[in-house]
């Protein structure tokens, strides 16, 4: 709902051309039949299954993996969107947000354990993988291989995406070659936003929130999934964020940006 450009300019996003642009996209997709006909329905649950399954046009390189193996006759091309504009640094190499609220009752025992886990390449494996030997098996290059029962169920699971650092995180076996850039490093040419570390308090206007949240899947999603034209529902549609109280949740949201800005 909020643009931000690299100047510190805050903008309603669901009001820029940038967003026009994208809504004309999708819908010139969706009229194609690359989007599913039933994108705003289609249970979430399925939607990776569809993915790997090698029925969409496009995928990220979290897929390939299960992708090459369910369609191995596919020709896969790799492409970087707009390779000509500079690298944008996303969440994937650091791979988490993590953070101790202030409002714990021990905050200080939190921060001693990401401290901990973050301190050393043992630690972090024994959190992200287990025990060395009874649940993986270390292969070098920093990949390694689950250790399974009887039945094939591993021993050990955790889900790396939520603790794991790029400077620890490791790659599974199989794990496609093209992930080890976005996994292990950062682009020093990549460019940093400039919002990086801001947070957005909902509180001071959380009925205004709550109400652009349910009316953005109401009336925003049908025109950005392409279902419906920008010159068809966007009149309607901005009508009805703005009488949730649009304006207000982006104003509020530029307040405390310009503030978080000047205070760095």
């Amino acid at each position: 709902m909020f643009f931000i450009s690299q100047d510190g300019e805050v903008k309603p996003w669901l009001e820029t051309e940038e967003f026009k642009e994208v809504c004309k996209i999708f819908n010139t997709a969706y009229k194609k039949g690359v989007i599913h006909p039933d994108i705003l329905t289609y249970p979430h649950e399925k939607v990776s299954q569809h993915v790997e399954q090698g029925k969409d046009l496009l995928a990220d390189l979290f897929a390939l993996e299960q992708i090459r193996k369910n369609v191995p006759e596919y020709d896969i091309v790799l492409h970087t969107f707009a390779p000509e504009k500079p690298l944008s640094a996303a969440e994937f190499p650091i791979m988490n947000a993590n953070a101790v609220s202030s409002t714990s009752p021990n905050p200080e025992a939190g921060v001693i354990f990401l401290n901990w886990l973050y301190s050393a390449q043992e630690n972090s494996d024994l959190l992200n993988y287990g025990i060395e030997g009874e649940h993986w098996v270390d292969l070098g290059n920093r990949r390694y291989e689950q250790i399974t029962d009887d039945d094939g169920v591993a021993k050990y699971s955790f889900g790396d995406w939520e603790m794991a650092h790029k400077d620890l995180v490791r790659l599974p076996k199989d794990a496609p070659d093209e992930l080890e850039p976005i996994m292990f490093e950062m682009d020093e040419n990549a460019e940093i936003s400039i919002a990086v570390g801001f947070k957005f308090d909902t509180e001071p206007v959380a009925a205004e929130y709550a109400a652009c949240m349910a009316e953005l899947q109401a009336s925003i999603y049908p025109l950005k999934f392409g279902v419906v034209s920008y010159e068809e529902g966007y009149d309607s549609a901005i009508k009805a964020m703005k009488a949730a109280g649009y304006d207000k949740l982006v104003e509020e949201f530029r307040r405390q940006f310009e503030e978080w800005l000047a205070s760095k």
